[in-house]
């Protein structure tokens, strides 16, 4: 009972740590503190506050006591682990979510006690969910992890729409360790996750074309009593679309269906790309009957671009423009997905023609280009030899403010082949401008400096364009060491020892990797025998067959149908497709 009325000086007496705080108010001396003190300064106040009203002091000395190892335990915890928490935090250490956790029966006490301040409003809370939902659109999961920190730091305590939010922002980047970190650190504080918890780690999987782990957060939702709707399957067709594997895609068309769900367009588009990505335009075609026949959905503008893409892969121009006839009788318009796809970006062969004619409907359309068509279209004139048409084109990239170092390099490249003083000079001109602009040059930029040397084997002018390129700061990546491979291939006599070597000095030094165009470039440079001997000394084979093994194309001749096809839930959606005169599409 005597405490009561020096609660505070018997505080002081307790922490000297504190006592450089006026403490004359509790309000204020909490604040006034640093946490650590803080909340052994409340605790001490608590228990004094609880054995006055219990008149008992041999309590209150059992919580004092409970008090000041609470104080040594944040003070330790906050050493500990403070700086190691703060991972994803760039600029300064932010709140510990796993201190947080562990103060939580300390504050759950305090709160009883009404010492703790009160959260911030409502409002706050709604306005950092509405920013990191904007991040996530965006991609930008560093941001959305800073701004997640923002919102600890004011007091607030997210709730599982923050943390689904910013798991969804790991998708861009493919960043599943970040996604799983938070999930990790939300169950961690007590906030189950929800459905859309699970469907946002899925869409971080798929995005990262890995099915394995797309599959397993899809099991571990149904573990947790969870289940999963159509944006769960359509996470699941994408990861295989992405990982361009189609053996499992009707096994999960037939599971989805089992559990009274019906494929929307979407899940119907994902399913049709995987088929399509891979080449397997018989399937793709099968679909889209199914979704269009069967299922009774409206194909739009995605459906008929997909489509487009996967005859386009096979040279097949002619069976790709009937598709954009059949888009427009369906009353839809093309959009810009759907010209580039027909013009192409200069990866596969178009003949001038077809480049020519979809450049003037592009044009004619009045859409509104972004940066990746600009680049499709520069590289489409770019391949058919017409460094007019591509500067044509890169100027007008530049006056919309769009301008890329990828665009600059495909131009660059297309003036320096044409040959003459004055392309070269027309080329140096746009880099210069470039640089004006603020833009920084990327190795593609001096590799296509470089072009001509290239092919005419003066591997001492790459060289010294590679020297100068990291006088600049800029490192060496694939594109520059291909260029530097095909000098030394190109060099009379041809200069395999100097290829070795710089192979060799790349791959040790752990910074690059070797990519498909890498190792041709050294097979031209040393021959097939030495490049599969530096790739077995270098332990790349392994590497490069699983990359294979990934990327290869299966031909629509390959697939076979499923066996017992009667017993699958699709195969009545399948039965019109027996009498193909009966598609649409025929």
């Amino acid at each position: 009972e005597e405490l009561a009325p020096a609660r505070h000086s018997h505080t002081h007496a307790i922490l000297p740590c504190c006592a450089d705080s006026p403490i004359s108010n509790t309000s204020v001396g909490v604040a006034a503190m640093p946490s650590s003190c803080a909340v052994g300064h409340s605790l001490c106040i608590a228990s004094t506050t609880l054995c006055t009203e219990r008149k008992r002091t041999y309590r209150c000395a059992v919580l004092v006591t409970c008090a000041i190892g609470a104080c040594c335990l944040v003070s330790l915890m906050r050493f500990q682990f403070g700086m190691e928490l703060g991972v994803g935090r760039r600029q300064q250490p932010r709140a510990n979510p796993q201190l947080a956790f562990a103060l939580q029966p300390a504050r759950r006490l305090l709160s009883r006690a009404n010492l703790v301040p009160r959260h911030a409003g409502q409002q706050t809370e709604d306005e950092g969910l509405q920013k990191l939902q904007d991040l996530a659109s965006l991609g930008l999961s560093e941001e959305a992890e800073d701004a997640m920190y923002d919102l600890i730091d004011k007091g607030l305590e997210p709730t599982v729409a923050h943390y689904n939010a910013l798991i969804s922002a790991c998708a861009a980047k493919k960043d599943i360790e970040r996604a799983d970190r938070w999930r990790f650190r939300m169950q961690a504080l007590e906030v189950m996750p929800d459905m859309e918890t699970y469907n946002a780690l899925m869409y971080v999987t798929a995005k990262s074309a890995s099915p394995e782990e797309t599959q397993k957060w899809f099991e571990e939702a149904e573990t947790a009593g969870h289940t999963p709707n159509i944006e769960s399957f359509r996470n699941v067709f994408h990861s295989f679309r992405q990982a361009g594997e189609t053996a499992e895609v009707e096994r999960w068309i037939e599971r989805m269906m089992e559990t009274g769900l019906q494929l929307d367009i979407g899940c119907c588009n994902e399913v049709i790309g995987a088929f399509a990505d891979t080449k397997m335009m018989q399937k793709a075609e099968e679909w889209m009957a199914i979704a269009e026949g069967s299922l009774g959905l409206k194909l739009n503008t995605e459906t008929y671009n997909i489509a487009i893409g996967g005859h386009v892969s096979m040279g097949n121009m002619e069976r790709a423009e009937s598709v954009v006839q059949r888009l427009v009788d369906d009353g839809l318009q093309p959009n810009v997905q759907t010209y580039t796809s027909l013009i192409g970006d200069g990866t596969y062969h178009r003949d001038l023609l077809v480049v020519d004619r979809w450049s003037k409907d592009l044009e004619a359309a009045g859409l509104e280009l972004d940066a990746t068509a600009f680049e499709s279209v520069i590289g489409a004139w770019s391949a058919v030899n017409n460094a007019e048409r591509a500067e044509a084109w890169f100027s007008k990239m530049v006056e919309a403010g769009l301008q890329t170092s990828t665009a600059l390099a495909t131009v660059v490249d297309a003036l320096v082949l044409s040959g003459g003083a004055e392309s070269a000079e027309a080329a140096q001109e746009w880099i210069d401008q470039c640089i004006a602009a603020g833009m920084k040059l990327t190795p593609a930029v001096y590799a296509a400096l470089s072009s001509v040397d290239v092919f005419s084997g003066d591997f001492e002018q790459v060289e010294a364009r590679m020297q100068q390129m990291e006088a600049d700061g800029i490192d060496m990546d694939e594109d520059s060491l291909t260029t530097l491979l095909l000098a030394y291939a190109n060099a009379e006599p041809q200069q395999s020892q100097l290829a070795e070597q710089m192979f060799k000095a790349q791959m040790l030094g752990g910074k690059m990797r070797a990519s498909r165009q890498v190792l041709e470039a050294l097979r031209a440079a040393v021959g097939g025998g030495r490049c599969l001997a530096l790739r077995r000394e270098l332990k790349l084979a392994e590497d490069f067959t699983k990359e294979q093994e990934r990327t290869k194309m299966l031909n629509p001749g390959e697939w076979t149908p499923p066996t017992r096809i009667g017993s699958k839930p699709w195969a009545a959606l399948a039965e019109a497709l027996k009498k193909p005169k009966q598609l649409s599409w025929e």
